[in-house]
């Protein structure tokens, strides 16, 4: 997880305090509740630069040896939480930016070929632009087979799905209800063997019963049947409005 909440004054851009419960909510989620393995670069610390975020992932491809995968990784989460802008960017802490789109293709077959059978999953809670969205209802995007209405974020292969907190262009605001509605979610509908699918859709309707004016946005990029724990996350292709916070921004 790249956890990024505190922000240089020379950047322009305000502390996030929430950023710290996401990062709280998130690891409750994975490692106490579903036992992964939870990797960030420092629980106290939430300032880091550009270059510290390119260590960072240097450090984890490295130590987790993930060019080869001799740990036998079935599947891989990234969770990206920080300000935002256009262009599907994250914010450095001196006010610097790093390309997501980067970042999913670092990950890819091409630059790393022993992951391209196992699913990727990014979770990403940062603004994408500057619009304040207006909520009206999404419905489906395309057929799940339709690839390329999927190939959205740039990178050039399968097995990525990607979950934005809000749609291309807009802003989301500084609240941690998105990241805790989606540990409250997983944690209670994973036992029962719910798929990704309805799980988000549950994390909607509880949001939207807490707030408005705000979204999240879930993309697909899977294309092939491995049987493990990760396949029930794939099997949908959807667009879905929820409505997250209010105070602040990212």
């Amino acid at each position: 997880m790249i956890a990024i909440g505190e922000y240089e004054e020379k950047s322009e851009y305000n502390s996030l305090k929430n950023v710290k419960d996401d990062l709280i909510n998130f690891r409750e989620l994975f490692e106490t509740t579903l036992k992964y393995e939870f990797v960030c670069k420092d629980k106290n610390k939430l300032k880091m630069t550009k270059d510290d975020v390119r260590e960072f992932l240097d450090e984890v491809i490295y130590k987790f040896k993930l060019r080869k995968n001799l740990n036998g990784y079935d599947g891989l989460i990234f969770i990206l939480c920080g300000h935002g802008d256009d262009g599907n960017v994250l914010v450095t802490s001196e006010g610097d930016s790093l390309s997501i789109d980067k970042i999913h293709s670092d990950f890819n077959c091409n630059e790393m070929s022993s992951l391209k059978d196992i699913p990727k999953i990014f979770i990403i809670n940062a603004c994408r632009g500057k619009k304040m969205p207006k909520s009206h209802i999404i419905g489906m995007r395309g057929r799940p087979e339709d690839t390329k209405q999927r190939l959205y974020h740039g990178h050039n292969d399968y097995g990525f799905f990607t979950i934005w907190s809000t749609t291309k262009g807009h802003i989301v605001n500084d609240s941690l209800l998105f990241s805790k509605c989606t540990k409250e979610v997983i944690v209670e509908m994973c036992k029962e063997g719910y798929s990704l699918n309805q799980m988000l859709h549950e994390i909607r309707n509880r949001i939207q019963k807490t707030w408005d004016k705000s979204w999240s946005f879930a993309e697909v990029h899977f294309s092939k049947k491995k049987k493990n724990i990760l396949l029930k996350f794939f099997l949908f292709n959807y667009k879905i409005q929820v409505f997250p916070s209010n105070s602040g921004k990212k």
